[in-house]
Formats: structure tokens, sequence, C-alpha cells
């Protein structure tokens, strides 16, 4: 009743489309779909579910500023805007920041706040700890230095902080660093997570080891060149290659998904069959190949193996049983799922129901060499 309510209200409140502009929170987006947005291809609407968590994430940087404003620290200049320079084009680049940190002695940290999930968090957490850099990660520190180099022209900050917040549970990431401007390097200072020190019983900070004097080269020059790869593409009207597969979380976000994938069909239709394989891809074709193998021959031995579990389990009139030696137990169980049966089904009302799903399949055979 209020659920879905809220979910078609959130819908109808759709935040203005903008035109397509250079800008800090855009790099690293797919750059096929920052391609369609500068040649004015209408984006999707968003669902209401997003339009929703887009407000969630605002109030959660809120709220974290006033916690921040109850320390010793304080924040000031909020969404100042930034000017970061120009493309190869002459495209104006620029943003707002969410704020800087000052202290009590007046040192000024530029710092950028993310919302994220437990999956998210939990994964950068790991790369962090065994001192990788992840992809998420590298696109926050390039909006990151593209701000600090805006500011550069106000002030001599030279540090950034990254603060991403756990939606699920309210724990806080932070990856501190430095830009060096004559190198252009980003050199994490430290990074540290609350529930890492939560979690510790010596109550020590959380300190993240692995982070320590990571190295991450050539940053402004990577965040300018992909705005100018899009100007290309643009001046070309050119589209480049689709970085992400059909079925990736990427593409499943994308407001151009549709338009990116209507015409695929056709262009495997058109591809070129009977050629040589490439070699770079003869050893990841092999193992494909021997993986279906595997997991067909996996499944094949499940049926068996269930069958003969059912079949002992029946006799005794055993319902569920532990093994003393190995500690493994078995359990006999009935499930049901609900379906649709089609023929039931009025067939104009079938027809408007009917959803086609469209995937990449991938076959590999062994044949005559």
């Amino acid at each position: 009743m209020i659920a879905d309510l809220l979910m078609k209200v959130a819908k109808q409140g759709q935040p203005q489309d903008d035109e397509y502009r250079p800008r800090p929170s855009g790099w690293g987006r797919c750059i096929r779909a920052s391609v369609y947005h500068a040649l004015g291809y209408p984006p999707a609407p968003w669902s209401g579910r997003f339009v929703i968590l887009l407000e969630d994430s605002s109030f959660g940087e809120d709220l974290t500023i006033d916690w921040i404003n109850r320390t010793a620290y304080k924040v000031h200049s909020q969404q100042l805007r930034v000017e970061i320079g120009e493309t190869a084009g002459g495209a104006p680049i620029g943003g707002s920041i969410d704020g800087i940190i000052e202290d009590i002695l007046g040192g000024e940290i530029l710092f950028d706040h993310k919302a994220i999930n437990s999956y998210a968090f939990e994964r950068i957490e790991g790369s962090l700890e065994a001192g990788v850099w992840d992809e998420t990660v590298v696109k926050y520190v390039h909006q990151g230095v593209a701000y600090l180099k805006g500011i550069g022209r106000l002030s001599d900050i030279n540090r950034f902080m990254l603060l991403c917040k756990n939606k699920n549970t309210s724990a806080y990431l932070e990856i501190l660093g430095k830009y060096d401007h004559e190198k252009d390097d980003f050199i994490v200072l430290h990074a540290l997570s609350t529930r890492i020190s939560e979690k510790s019983d010596e109550g020590i900070i959380g300190q993240i080891d692995g982070a320590k004097e990571m190295i991450l080269p050539g940053v402004f020059k990577s965040f300018m060149d992909y705005f100018n790869h899009v100007e290309e593409y643009v001046g070309r009207k050119e589209l480049p290659q689709r970085p992400y597969s059909m079925d990736s979380w990427q593409c499943g976000y994308c407001r151009w998904q549709g338009e990116c994938w209507k015409e695929y069909e056709k262009e495997v239709e058109a591809m070129v069959e009977g050629a040589e394989m490439p070699e770079e891809i003869e050893k990841e074709a092999e193992e494909y190949r021997a993986l279906t193998n595997t997991a067909k021959m996996c499944e094949d031995r499940k049926k068996e193996l269930k069958s003969i579990l059912l079949n002992v389990l029946t006799a005794e009139n055993i319902k569920k049983c532990k093994s003393s030696k190995t500690g493994i137990s078995v359990s006999l169980s009935v499930r049901s799922r609900d379906s649709l049966d089609a023929d039931l089904i009025p067939a104009a009302i079938r027809e408007k129901a009917t959803k086609t799903s469209t995937w990449q399949q991938i076959d590999v055979r062994r044949g005559k060499k």
C-alpha cells in the first residue's frame, strides 16, 4: 500500500536531466554511455528506487558533516564550485566539492563523501589490505585529484580524504592521501576502517597497513584523457566498443542500456565466421571448454548422489542425520514453488505479459584441427 506508492511518487520526481558536460563525477563512467549522452540520445527515466537512493545519499552526507562538526575538526566550503580546466576541444570542466575539513591548527584537507553498500565496503577493505587499487577507489581518487587541481588555483591544499559510509552498518572507511602535482601521482598516507576497529579486541583504530604508500600514477592526465576521448568520438559521430558484457551490473544500471544493445543481434550476424582464432584467447577457450565439461560432469554426479542419499534416508526412515566423524549433516525436506500454466492464460494477455530476455552466449567445442 505505502511501499509501492513511494516508488511511484519518487519516479514522478525525476531529477532534471542536464545536457552533457565534462565534470569530475562523470569520470570513469562507461565511455559509450558518455558518448550517447554527449550526442544527445535521450536516457531512460530513473527508477523510483534510484531516485530515493540519490536522496538517501545526500542526507547521509549532511549527517556525516554534522558529526564531523561536533569534533575538533570543522567542515567549510560545502558545495563550492571549482573550475578545473578545459578539454582539448575547449569545453570547460568544473564541479562542486563536498567540502574542506580544517583541523585546530588550520591544516586543510579536501574531502569527498561516498555512501556505499556492505559488499563494496568490504571489497574495498580487502583490496586496501592487499595493497591493490580497487576500481571504485580509482574512480573516486581521479575525481578528488581533479578537484585538488581546481582548488590549487585558490589555495595550496594537496591532501584528499575519501570518506566512505557503509549504508548497511554506518561503518566508515577513510582513505587519506596527498597529490604530487609535479609527478601527477596520488600517494596514500593511511587508510582505516571503523568496522575493523570495532571488531578489534585491542581497541586499535583499524589501520589498514597494506594501503600505506600505495601510489596511483598519472592521475590527472588519465582524467583529462577520458573526456578528450569522449570529444573525439563525438566529433566523429562514432560509438566506442562496449566495455562491459550485456549481463554486467554496469549495463543493468545504465540509462542508455536499451539504446546500446537494441541492434546487437544484427551486429553479431554481420560478424566474420570461419576466422582463425586469435592466439591471445586460445588458452582461455580451452579452459572454458574444460570447465563447461567439468560443470556438466559435476551436475550429473550430483544427480546420482542425490538419488543414493534419498534412497538410504527413505529406507532408514531418517529426516536428518549427522556424522560424528566428519561433522557433515544430511537432511530431507519438501519444497515447492508457484508457476503459471501458460495454457490457462488467454492468448492476448499471455502475449502482452511475455518478456524477451537476451544474453550473450559463448559456445566452445573441440573440433578437427
